[in-house]
C-alpha cells in the first residue's frame, strides 16, 4: 500500500480529499491511497468521499483509548470525535449542491412556491 501527496489538490481527486481532512503529513500518514480510491468508487462526490474516510479514520481512531503519558493525557477518543464531525461538515457541504429540483426528487426551490397563484392574469400580465 502506498501514501502519496502532490502539496497541490488540483492535481488529483486523491490529493483533493487528503487536503479535506487533513492527511498531508507524511510522518503521520491516516489512509494509503487505495482506500481513498475505494472511497472515490463509492460515494458520488469528492466531498462525499472525503467524508466517508473521515468515518473510516474516526473507527479506526476509536479503537484507542484515552491515556496518561508522563504528565501528559492523550485523547485519542477527541481525535476520532474530531473526524466524525468532519465528516458530518463533508456531508453537509456535499448535500448542499445547487438545490436544483430534479423530476420528482429533492426539495422544490422556493420560487416555485405560489408561482400560478394569480390565475386570472393574462398573458401579458393584465387580470381580466
Amino acid at each position: 500500500m502506498v501514501w502519496t501527496y502532490s502539496g497541490d489538490p488540483l492535481v488529483s481527486d486523491q490529493d483533493a480529499i487528503r487536503f479535506e481532512i487533513g492527511d498531508t503529513d507524511e510522518d503521520d500518514q491516516l489512509l494509503q491511497n487505495e482506500e481513498i480510491q475505494y472511497a472515490l468508487k463509492v460515494e458520488d462526490t469528492i466531498l462525499a468521499a472525503a467524508a466517508r474516510c473521515c468515518e473510516v479514520i474516526a473507527r479506526k481512531l476509536s479503537r484507542d483509548t484515552d491515556y496518561r503519558l508522563g504528565p501528559a493525557y492523550v485523547y485519542a477518543s477527541q481525535r476520532a470525535r474530531a473526524f466524525m464531525e468532519l465528516a458530518a461538515e463533508l456531508r453537509r457541504r456535499a448535500g448542499s449542491g445547487s438545490g436544483m429540483y430534479v423530476g420528482g426528487t429533492g426539495t422544490r426551490p422556493a420560487f416555485t412556491r405560489r408561482m400560478m397563484d394569480n390565475v386570472g392574469a393574462g398573458e401579458d400580465g393584465s387580470t381580466t
